[in-house]
């Protein structure tokens, strides 16, 4: 018995209490590494998000341009562009329709400039023709309600979900600005 004994004391391993010790650090850890990550994620879902609605500006620009090129009529009023993007497919909806490029056209340039995205966006084009803001919204088939308008692009700021989640909607969903707005 007494051998038994010192053979189990002779074992080297750890003890209950050195193992809840350890978990118990690596909980606290994980306790500050989450949130962390789930803030860079969602924000580094912003950046692309707003490098979309510029390019986007770009290419509606460059459409618009091609236009009157083209003999286009030229744009007298401020127009709201919609276009919903799923997977290479493309919408476009309330593009200026008697331009010499119809609509048809501009849904067919962002399909060849965005062949494998997925987003929803609303690009603004003043009276005198220029496209001069973008809401975008990725992963979605139709733009968040509480998304910016028209109207927060003139006012220059927008009230977003909170002061460390600019890009993101009361809702929840994030969306990329083009130019960037601000906190109200």
């Amino acid at each position: 018995m007494v051998k038994k004994l010192q053979a189990l004391k002779a074992k080297k391993g750890f003890t209950l209490v050195e193992l809840i010790v350890v978990i118990a650090i690596i909980g606290v850890l994980a306790a500050i590494l989450i949130p962390t990550l789930t803030a860079q994620i969602t924000k580094s879902k912003v950046t692309s998000a707003d490098s979309t609605a510029k390019e986007l500006i770009q290419t509606v620009s460059s459409w618009l341009t091609e236009d009157l090129t083209a003999g286009g009529t030229e744009i007298t009023a401020a127009v709201t562009v919609g276009i919903s993007m799923s997977r290479g497919a493309c919408t476009a909806t309330n593009a200026p329709a008697a331009a010499a490029n119809h609509p048809e056209e501009l849904a067919d340039k962002v399909e060849s400039d965005y062949p494998s995205a997925t987003f929803a966006a609303n690009v603004f084009i003043n009276a005198e023709g220029k496209a001069y803001a973008c809401v975008l919204q990725n992963d979605v088939t139709a733009l968040a309600s509480d998304a910016p308008s028209d109207s927060d692009f003139t006012a220059g700021s927008f009230g977003w979900k909170s002061s460390k989640k600019v890009g993101v909607t009361t809702s929840g969903a994030v969306v990329g600005t083009s130019p960037k707005l601000p906190m109200t």
